[in-house]
């Protein structure tokens, strides 16, 4: 199967839409927050610089790096990106949005994309035991 796909979640923070964006943006402070996530640098600058449209962004660990470009920087409340490249997916579009609630902020991110591979519904006959089709 390979898509498309998408994922929304949507979550609350206490904090206010000002400091979710600038925790969001700054991809250098990732490490420290993010499971999974050793090293996070802006490989590129973004128009207006340091994250704004055009900004990419690398992140991962151990060799498995993830490359985001930034395609919005609307702050505080929008923010975009695609994945360009480190993972098997392709017309990845995500947009975060940040609404003010309360004293607080409502999170909505939601992601679509198609997936590069095939991923199988059933078991290729080879691997139940069973001979080749001739």
């Amino acid at each position: 199967m390979t898509g498309p796909w998408s994922y929304e979640v949507i979550e609350r923070s206490s904090a206010q839409p000002e400091t979710v964006y600038e925790v969001l943006i700054n991809v250098t402070e990732w490490n420290q927050w993010v499971p999974g996530i050793k090293q996070a640098l802006l490989e590129r600058n973004g128009d207006p610089p340091p994250y704004g449209r055009g900004a990419i962004r690398k992140l991962g660990r151990s060799g498995l790096f993830v490359r985001e470009e930034i395609v919005a920087a609307e702050p505080p409340h929008h923010h975009s990106y695609a994945i360009i490249s480190g993972l098997p997916v392709k017309d990845h579009l995500a947009d975060i949005e940040l609404h003010p609630d309360a004293n607080a902020t409502r999170i909505e991110w939601r992601a679509t994309f198609n997936v590069k591979i095939c991923i199988p519904t059933r078991t290729p006959p080879a691997l139940n035991g069973e001979p080749p089709s001739t």
